[in-house]
C-alpha cells in the first residue's frame, strides 16, 4: 500500500496492490466482486471516489488425474515409491505453474 510520505497528512491518492489465489476459475469473480462492493462502499462512507481492477493474469493450477496418475508411475518407476508423497490438501503453486501442466 502507498498513501502519502508523511504521517501527519491526508494524501490525495492511497494506491493499494495485492495478490489473490484461488482453486477454482468461478471464485475470482465472487472475488472480485466483493472487493469492488467493500472498495466503494468504504469509499462512499468517507466521502472518497475510488476505482478497482482486478487482473486475472493466471488461471489457478488444476492437477488432472490422468496426469498425476502418469507422474507417480514415472516417479515410483525411476526413483521408487520412497521417494513419491501425496498431500490431500491443496497448495498453492506459483501462478505461472498452471501454464506448464
Amino acid at each position: 500500500m502507498n498513501a502519502g510520505t508523511t504521517l501527519n497528512v491526508f494524501p490525495n491518492e492511497a494506491i493499494m496492490e495485492g495478490s489473490i489465489r484461488y482453486f477454482k476459475s468461478e471464485v475470482i469473480d465472487i472475488f472480485a466482486a466483493r472487493i469492488e462492493s467493500i472498495a466503494q462502499n468504504i469509499a462512499e462512507a468517507m466521502m472518497c471516489k475510488c476505482e478497482v481492477k482486478v487482473e486475472r493474469l493466471y488461471p489457478p493450477t488444476v492437477n488432472h488425474p490422468s496426469e498425476v496418475a502418469h507422474i507417480k508411475r514415472l516417479t515410483e518407476k525411476w526413483f521408487g515409491p520412497e521417494h513419491l508423497s501425496e498431500v490431500d490438501v491443496p497448495a498453492m503453486a506459483s501462478e505461472d505453474f498452471s501454464f506448464f501442466i
